[in-house]
């Protein structure tokens, strides 16, 4: 799912399991995530957070079961998270105090822009645009959240040329996923 929202992306109060997988959550003015206690899996994610005071997952209580292959993004004073009653500013914070997110991302993950949430990649007819509903290339643009997703995650949904790994974020294991390499 694609979430561009103002205010909480997803916002979730003493409630059952919650398990949030290729999502990205853009555009968000507080928080991408807000999230009680519970048992919660958050994986294959694309979350950006921008400005002062705002936050990628603001976590009250410890309620992460499991969190990893996610693109935690940070700009303009934002933070990864809040976790254990504290700010935690960057990605080495965020999992020094979790102990999650071993192999999660917090970098730029190359929207293709005006809205769009595609990942832009080089390789021929590799990134699928939505406004002219055709598919693209950007020469020497690739997302780091092209075939970074969980290695357990299927990616059948992808075009075959896929990689063999799921995309991070709202396309991953779609047929609009961005394709990592040419296949000419």
């Amino acid at each position: 799912d694609t979430l561009a929202t103002t205010g909480c992306g997803v916002t979730n109060y003493y409630s059952s399991p919650l398990t949030i997988e290729n999502t990205t959550l853009y555009g968000t003015r507080m928080c991408g995530l807000w999230l009680t206690y519970g048992t919660h899996v958050l994986r294959n994610n694309i979350i950006v957070a921008d400005g002062s005071g705002a936050y990628g997952i603001y976590c009250e209580g410890t309620p992460l079961t499991t969190s990893d292959y996610n693109d935690l993004v940070v700009t303009n004073g934002a933070n990864v998270g809040y976790y254990s009653f504290a700010n935690r500013a960057t990605l080495a914070a965020w999992k020094a105090a979790t102990g999650k997110d071993s192999h999660s991302l917090s970098l730029n993950p190359l929207f293709v822009g005006g809205g769009d949430l595609h990942e832009r990649s080089s390789a021929s007819n590799g990134t699928y645009v939505t406004a002219s509903a055709a598919w693209t290339n950007y020469p020497g643009q690739n997302s780091p959240c092209l075939d970074t997703g969980d290695p357990a995650s299927s990616c059948s949904r992808e075009s075959y040329w896929n990689g063999d790994f799921i995309n991070m974020g709202a396309y991953g294991n779609t047929w609009q996923a961005s394709r990592p390499f040419d296949t000419d």
